[in-house]
């Protein structure tokens, strides 16, 4: 835990889950959210309670487990889908309500089954832009709205090379989407 008043840092409880890399993070209702990820292929999520320093495994993520997801809340709900395992990208779509402990699915990502999307929430919508599939890398940029539960693609795409593992993020209505690479160029 760093502490900003005091510019140090504090040791606190370790993760109880397997060692990975290309999880899943993020913070809901005062606590943190970590899970998924890959050394082996996990679809498991994990609760952080910085006030107890304590872990407490969640109900596992539904779908396949995975690595490279796009993982985000918007009204005290989180949102999860997308990310890679063996070969296979997916496009689904899930909420999880951490109120009740429950993931319902959701409508698939129409864009097309990608890893290593940019994404961020702005003004109560998910945004998620570029990616790559095995094949294709993207330009794109979609809007996730939860209250319809419905996508529409915002155009026109970005106007640089399709790329995957950059950064997106949102304020004031507008978009930001950064960095990345393509075939090995990496993006400034």
């Amino acid at each position: 835990s760093y502490i900003i008043s005091t510019n140090s840092w504090s040791q606190k409880n370790n993760f109880p889950g397997s060692a990975r890399y290309s999880a899943i993070a993020y913070s809901l209702n005062g606590k943190g959210y970590f899970g998924t990820g890959y050394a082996p292929y996990t679809n498991d999520l994990w609760e952080y309670d910085p006030l107890m320093d304590s872990w407490s495994q969640q109900p596992n993520f539904p779908g396949s487990a995975r690595q490279h997801g796009v993982a985000l809340t918007i009204n005290g709900k989180a949102y999860y889908g997308l990310g890679y395992k063996n070969g296979t990208s997916y496009n689904d779509w899930w909420e999880y309500d951490p109120l009740v402990g429950n993931w319902i699915a959701k409508t698939n990502f129409p864009g097309g089954g990608r890893r290593g999307v940019s994404y961020f929430e702005m003004g109560g919508k998910a945004y998620l832009a570029t990616g790559f599939d095995d094949i294709n890398y993207y330009s794109d940029l979609w809007e996730y709205d939860p209250l319809s539960d419905a996508w529409t693609q915002l155009n026109p795409n970005i106007p640089v090379a399709g790329r995957y593992s950059g950064f997106g993020f949102g304020f004031n209505g507008c978009v930001y989407i950064g960095g990345g690479s393509n075939n090995g160029v990496v993006s400034p």
